[in-house]
C-alpha cells in the first residue's frame, strides 16, 4: 500500500467510520457527529442515471435491474414510474432489445441534468474537504 496524498484531507468522521466500523460509529452520531441521510429516489435515480454508462451492457443491466422495483407500485402519472413499467413490461413480453433500447433512451434524457448530483459525486470521489461534512 503506498503513501496517502498530503494534500488530501480526510474528514474526521470518515477516519472514525473506517476504523471503528459502522456499529461503532453508529454509536457516535448521539455526539455530534454527522448522521447518513436518506436520499429520496429522485436524488436515488439521479445518482444512478449518472453512474450509468449507456455503452456497457453489465452497467445497463444493473440500472433495470435497480429501477424496475423501485417504481413498481408507484404512481402511473409519475413519468418515471410509467418508463419502468414499459420497460419491465418489454422484458416480460420477451422483448429484450426494445427494452434495453427504452432504457437507453431513458439514460440519454436524464443524462447531464442532475449537476448537484454530479458535482456531490465528484467531490466525494476527490474527497475535497471544503464540501465534505465535518
Amino acid at each position: 500500500m503506498g503513501e496517502a496524498d498530503p494534500s488530501v484531507v480526510v474528514p474526521l468522521w470518515l477516519i472514525e467510520l473506517s476504523t471503528r466500523g459502522p456499529k461503532a460509529y453508529s454509536k457516535l452520531m448521539d455526539h455530534g457527529y454527522p448522521r447518513p441521510q436518506c436520499l429520496s429516489f429522485e436524488d436515488r435515480f439521479a445518482v444512478m442515471v449518472e453512474a450509468t454508462s449507456i455503452k456497457d451492457g453489465e452497467a445497463l443491466r444493473r440500472f433495470t435491474k435497480w429501477l424496475l422495483p423501485q417504481v413498481m407500485g408507484g404512481d402511473f402519472n409519475d413519468p418515471l414510474v410509467s418508463r419502468g413499467y414499459l420497460i419491465d413490461h418489454l422484458y416480460v413480453c420477451g422483448d429484450v432489445l426494445g427494452a434495453r433500447r427504452e432504457t437507453i433512451r431513458l439514460l440519454k434524457e436524464h443524462q447531464g441534468r442532475h449537476h448537484r448530483i454530479k458535482e456531490a459525486l465528484y467531490d466525494a470521489a476527490l474527497a475535497r474537504p471544503d464540501r465534505m461534512p465535518e
